[in-house]
C-alpha cells in the first residue's frame, strides 16, 4: 500500500474545508482536496479500499467500450473481493456481472456501491470529521482574523470549528471536558423532534452527565437535576428539558473557563502561527 500525499492548502479557502464538516459524502468526492485528504485519513484507518472501490465503480460506469469494461470489472473483483466488507447477495451480483459474458450491466452493481457508500457516509466520515488530521488540516487555511475573532465573544468561538476544538482541549486541560460535550448532546436531543424531545436521548443525557459520580458528571445544582428527572419520569419530555441546565453551564462557560482560554498560552500560540 502506498502512502497518500496529504493535500496541499494552497489555493483552499478556510470557508470550503469546513463545509467538508457538515457537507454529504457526494459533495466532499466531488472536492479534489477534500477527496485526497479523506483518502489519507481513511489510509491511517486501514479503510482506504472503500473510497478506491467506489472510485473503480465509477470509472467503470464512465468507460464506454465493452471490452474494456469486462476487463476493469474482472480488476476490480480480483482487487476488492477480499478487501471490502460486503452482503452475500452484493458480492455474488457483481461476481456474476464480471464474469458474464454479457455487457457489464450497473444495475448489478448498484446494491454493491450503495452498500459502500452507505459505510462511509455513516461510519468513517463522521469519524474524519472529528479527526487531528482534519483539523490540522483546518489549521493550515485558518485566517489570523478569524481567530482573533473567536476572543470577540464565547458564541463566535464555539460557531467555529477549529476554535470550538482548541477551546474543548482547553476544557479537558482544566479538568472541566465533559461541559461542552453535554452542551453539544443537548443540541442533538432539540434536533430530535421539532415540538418533543427522544426520550432515549434525554434519559441518556441524565445517564451520562447529570447523575451522581459518573465518569462525565458536571456540575448542575441538584435542584436543577431533580427538575429534570421529574419531568421524564413524568413523560413530559419537551425540547425545552435541558434549557435550566445549559443555561447554568453556558454561565460556567463564560465566566471563567471561556476568559482563560483566551488569555491561554495555547490561544496565543496559535494566533502566532497563523500565517493566512
Amino acid at each position: 500500500r502506498s502512502v497518500p500525499k496529504l493535500p496541499s492548502p494552497e489555493g483552499v479557502e478556510y470557508n470550503r474545508a469546513v463545509s467538508w464538516s457538515t457537507c454529504s459524502l457526494s459533495k466532499i468526492l466531488a472536492d479534489k482536496a477534500g477527496t485526497q485528504l479523506f483518502r489519507c485519513f481513511l489510509f491511517k484507518a486501514l479503510a482506504d479500499e472503500n473510497l478506491s472501490f467506489v472510485e473503480a465503480t465509477e470509472k467503470l460506469r464512465g468507460t464506454p467500450v465493452r471490452e474494456t469494461r469486462k476487463e476493469l470489472a474482472a480488476e476490480i473483483i480480483v482487487k476488492f473481493d477480499a478487501a471490502i466488507n460486503l452482503s452475500g447477495p452484493s458480492r455474488a451480483a457483481i461476481a456474476r456481472s464480471a464474469n458474464s459474458t454479457h455487457a457489464i450491466d450497473m444495475a448489478d452493481w448498484e446494491p454493491a456501491i450503495k452498500e459502500i457508500r452507505r459505510l462511509l457516509e455513516n461510519d468513517q466520515l463522521p469519524r474524519f470529521r472529528h479527526s487531528e488530521m482534519y483539523i490540522q488540516f483546518l489549521e493550515l487555511v485558518l485566517p489570523h482574523s478569524i481567530a482573533v475573532h473567536w476572543s470577540f465573544s464565547m458564541e463566535k468561538l464555539l460557531a467555529d470549528k477549529v476554535g470550538r476544538h482548541h477551546f474543548q482541549m482547553f476544557m479537558v486541560s482544566i479538568r472541566a471536558g465533559f461541559y461542552i460535550p453535554f452542551w453539544d448532546a443537548v443540541i442533538e436531543f432539540r434536533a430530535s423532534s421539532a415540538l418533543r424531545g427522544d426520550e432515549g436521548r434525554a434519559k441518556a443525557i441524565i445517564a451520562d452527565f447529570l447523575t451522581d459520580r459518573v465518569t462525565k458528571e458536571i456540575y448542575v445544582p441538584h435542584y436543577v437535576k431533580d427538575a429534570i428527572a421529574l419531568n421524564v419520569a413524568s413523560n413530559k419530555i419537551e425540547i425545552s428539558l435541558f434549557d435550566e441546565a445549559t443555561q447554568y453551564v453556558e454561565q460556567i462557560l463564560r465566566n471563567d473557563p471561556y476568559v482563560r482560554f483566551i488569555q491561554s498560552p495555547g490561544y496565543l500560540n496559535l494566533l502566532n502561527s497563523l500565517t493566512r
